[in-house]
């Protein structure tokens, strides 16, 4: 096995660990998903100034420090810091886009590779760290999430009712009434839950639905979801996301499959990850309202 692969694997088992032990943990008000970071855009990389995504951001916001700061060893070099003697890295996934010619045709193709890098925090480095950057967090308006949502034209309906779901047949998303909803952030996550599967019809992303309650692809398709809600919460700057009461009764199978297969929540967040950018792109497109 080569390296990057040796490291690829290490980096799912040890994520598929953290993930059954976070599920494990405790009850459905402490069982969060993810560490709140009020104030800031959550963790992120302070030469790019860009906050991590998907799998990344939940992995990194579980550390333990105090500022949500990272960057690699040769990126706190060019800001002329120094990483502290003895202290080690923390894994990120990265992807790398390679060309190759294929022997048979001749053709040139794009291959993607999956990749493991280290980023360490300002708290394991000495010298000049950049300011923390601050950020408006939308909490304090729901102006920014109502645009979100509207851009993302997914048909939605609004009923009186204990249910939220997402109708692959009429394509469209049902919602109790927003008054129902304990605040904005339980209604938020409930809503882009529904609409990360939206994203899976065929017109969208793309992918398989569970035939009924209790399948494999069922569950399955409820993580893809639940993450997904979770990773697009976090761009709007969300960082404190509870996994969702009437969503606990998938843990049994969530565990089953993470104890049988390292590669489980890997697929789930890749998928969860290609949905929420489906959203997050709804908003640059010609036709995207603004405040």
């Amino acid at each position: 096995m080569s390296k990057r692969l040796e490291n690829l694997e290490q980096y799912a088992q040890e994520t598929t660990n953290k993930i059954i032990s976070i599920l494990e943990s405790g009850n459905i008000n402490s069982n969060e998903w993810s560490k709140g970071w009020i104030g800031y855009k959550g963790c992120y990389n302070v030469v790019t100034n860009k906050a991590y995504r998907g799998m990344n951001q939940f992995m990194l916001s579980y550390l333990p420090y105090e500022t949500p700061q990272y960057a690699t060893f040769k990126q706190w070099q060019s800001l002329g810091c120094k990483v502290k003697k003895g202290e080690r890295g923390h894994k990120i996934q990265i992807f790398s886009i390679n060309k190759k010619e294929d022997k048979k045709t001749g053709e040139e193709k794009t291959f993607v590779y999956a990749n493991i890098a280290y980023v360490f925090n300002a708290a394991q480095v000495e010298g000049n760290i950049p300011v923390l950057k601050e950020f408006k967090n939308p909490q304090s308006t729901i102006d920014q999430c109502e645009l979100f949502a509207e851009n993302c034209n997914i048909k939605t309906n609004f009923v009186p009712q204990d249910r939220a779901f997402y109708s692959e047949v009429t394509d469209s998303v049902t919602m109790p009434l927003y008054d129902q909803f304990k605040g904005n952030q339980e209604y938020y996550a409930t809503l882009f839950h529904e609409y990360a599967h939206a994203t899976g019809n065929k017109k969208r992303v793309g992918r398989k639905f569970g035939a009924a309650f209790g399948d494999d692809d069922y569950a399955f398709e409820e993580l893809v979801a639940e993450l997904s809600s979770v990773f697009t919460m976090q761009h709007l700057g969300f960082y404190d996301t509870a996994i969702r009461e009437d969503h606990l009764q998938y843990l049994s199978s969530w565990l089953k499959a993470l104890k049988n297969d390292n590669t489980f929540i890997l697929k789930a967040s890749s998928k969860a990850t290609k949905g929420t950018e489906w959203l997050i792109n709804q908003q640059q497109t010609d036709q995207v309202k603004t405040a």
